[in-house]
């Protein structure tokens, strides 16, 4: 009981902290981008953003048939900590084409990281558990949203907006702790021998079967239409917003404050 027990402590500490992270760090890369970059570009980036999103799935859709699940759930954290700390570094340059690119990567790496949390618990937890424990696991991450927007203002007046990327990082490499901890005491299948030598199919192959499945989905089919509306309803409001709270709050650092808390 006791070796559950702390088990779900790690999992419940991968929700909270991965969580805190992610509100911090994009918090301050929005608010970068509004401050620095200009939310006129907006509808170009919602455009960007959703040709991104659609090649990111699809590839991770494939890949995840590719790399055994041990490997890509410690990685994930790890990994998107170096690019973090590697974008703070790049920001030193100042250079303009930075902040798009934060703005479209955040949401890339948010994915990314909903990827392995999700997916660890999955591992952890069987079907039974699930229908008790997610509940709790996804109060944990609102709670680590909720703690990173309120510690947002004091973080931007003691470091700046832009070293909220190095407090993500710095999220993610406990995640990372944690997660390698999790796995190291569970059973995860290693991918599949294939016992014929026929040709692997190639990435591509892979992303046109993902997509005809959901396509002869009714169920998919109906998810993706939702999707799409929700999508649409979200940015439109998502515009008028942003432009409004940049015109009231023109320092990156108090509209950081503000967004924290708002979000």
């Amino acid at each position: 009981v006791v070796f559950v027990q702390f088990i779900l402590f790690l999992l419940i500490g991968i929700m909270l902290f991965t969580a805190m992270g992610a509100a911090l760090g994009g918090t301050g890369i929005e608010a970068l981008f509004f401050a620095r970059f200009g939310v006129d570009y907006l509808p170009y980036m919602y455009i960007g953003l959703g040709i991104t999103s659609m090649i990111t799935s699809f590839i991770v859709t494939a890949a995840l048939g590719r790399i055994p699940k041990r490997i890509v759930y410690t990685a994930i954290p790890i990994l998107i900590a170096l690019i973090l700390i590697g974008a703070r570094i790049a920001l030193l340059t100042k250079a303009t084409w930075l902040y798009p690119s934060l703005w479209l990567g955040k949401e890339v790496l948010n994915a990314l990281v909903s990827l392995m949390i999700w997916g660890i618990a999955g591992v952890v937890c069987d079907t039974r558990q699930a229908k008790r424990l997610f509940p709790l696991f996804n109060a944990s991450f609102i709670l680590g949203q909720v703690i990173g927007g309120f510690a947002t203002g004091l973080l931007v007046n003691l470091i700046g907006t832009e070293n909220l990327l190095i407090v993500w990082a710095g999220s993610l490499i406990v995640a990372f702790l944690f997660s390698r901890a999790v796995l190291a005491h569970q059973q995860i299948d290693s991918l599949p021998q294939r016992k014929s030598k026929r040709k692997q199919p190639t990435l591509i192959q892979e992303m046109q079967r993902g997509f005809q499945y959901v396509r002869t989905s009714p169920l998919l089919t109906s998810i993706s239409i939702s999707t799409i509306f929700f999508s649409i309803l979200y940015f439109s409001i998502a515009l008028p917003f942003s432009r409004t709270i940049t015109a009231q709050f023109p320092d990156e650092n108090t509209l950081a404050s503000f967004l924290g808390i708002f979000n």
